[in-house]
């Protein structure tokens, strides 16, 4: 254990100082930056996943197409899965990756887009008459260049790419997981990361509910996002009697296999249904029908952002900041 703690700090390190150097390149103005005529506002953080940037992605989205702008959500591909530059999610059942079809899911009317680089995909959607351009992911994305950047910061993350001080390049700072933090603590930890950031900066605690259906007896879940243990621990929170978890790398593609180890590990223990998240459902809709066929049921948990301040400063600074 001690000497995976000492490795992981050694790697650490070696990003810090790729970051810095890359940052420097871009502060002293000897790398440009692309602009885009639609607004573009950044979702990022500073640690390696796990901190819900999905769903701050999908409320973002929600909201300015709600005030009736042309949105237009930008992800990267991950793992080269895509043949193209870019490609657009318009068919959540041809799934290019998860949060791609996830998001399309919730937001039919939005464009979204996959790049092989942000930048690109950010460009693409300004040619196509985006108002609103939301780039997940953005902080360490310098080439673009970002008229809001919202960073967030989970108390909970133990790897970084950058260093804390990185926050300072955002206009918002989401404190994110403190569902997972004693309710009385939970002012303390936002008011310790303020204080660590320079002046100006708003610094907001959020929260994620889930939208658990009732259910009565043994229950399995299974999941494939970067903290999957946070996802296990808010069913249990939440009163569900799980009595098997299984976990899956994060954006893991199931196959046929996968589904049948999980059911044949469901049987044995005598458990009907099934738990996952909407992000896995997605991947899973064409393999539904395995699960028929072991008698599994499963049921898919909708993840929700929430805000600990009733007056939700969120959307008060994004209409102060941004006209819409």
């Amino acid at each position: 254990m001690i000497l995976k703690r000492i490795l992981l700090s050694i790697l650490q390190n070696v990003y810090y100082l790729f970051s810095d150097f890359h940052n420097l390149l871009y502060d002293t103005g000897i790398l440009k930056q692309v602009r885009c005529q639609a607004i573009v506002i950044g979702v990022g953080n500073i640690a390696f996943g796990g901190t819900g940037k999905t769903e701050v992605v999908s409320y973002l989205g929600k909201t300015f197409l709600n005030s009736g702008k042309k949105t237009a959500i930008v992800l990267k591909a991950y793992k080269s899965k895509i043949k193209t530059d870019i490609v657009e999610q318009n068919d959540i059942n041809a799934v290019i990756f998860d949060e791609a079809a996830l998001i399309k899911q919730r937001l039919p009317d939005a464009m979204v887009i996959v790049a092989r680089e942000k930048w690109k995909g950010a460009v693409y959607a300004d040619e196509k008459g985006a108002e609103i351009i939301i780039v997940d992911d953005a902080l360490q994305h310098r080439k673009l260049k970002c008229d809001f950047m919202i960073g967030l910061y989970s108390p909970f993350s133990k790897f970084f790419r950058e260093r804390f001080s990185a926050l300072n390049r955002t206009n918002l700072v989401l404190i994110s997981k403190l569902e997972l933090v004693e309710e009385s603590q939970r002012e303390g930890v936002i008011k310790k990361v303020s204080d660590r950031l320079e002046e100006n900066i708003p610094v907001i605690g959020v929260r994620y509910e889930l939208d658990v259906p009732e259910i009565k007896g043994p229950v399995g879940a299974f999941t494939s996002i970067a903290r999957p243990d946070n996802f296990f621990d808010l069913l249990k929170g939440y009163g569900c009697q799980l009595e098997l978890t299984i976990p899956f790398p994060d954006h893991y593609r199931y196959e046929e296999k996968d589904v049948m180890d999980v059911c044949i590990a469901m049987s044995e223990k005598g458990i009907k249904k099934a738990m996952t998240t909407e992000k896995d459902m997605v991947k899973i809709n064409n393999l539904l029908r395995l699960f028929e066929k072991y008698g599994v049921e499963v049921i898919p948990v909708r993840v929700k952002l929430a805000f600990l301040d009733e007056l939700n400063q969120l959307d008060f600074i994004l209409k102060r900041r941004i006209n819409f």
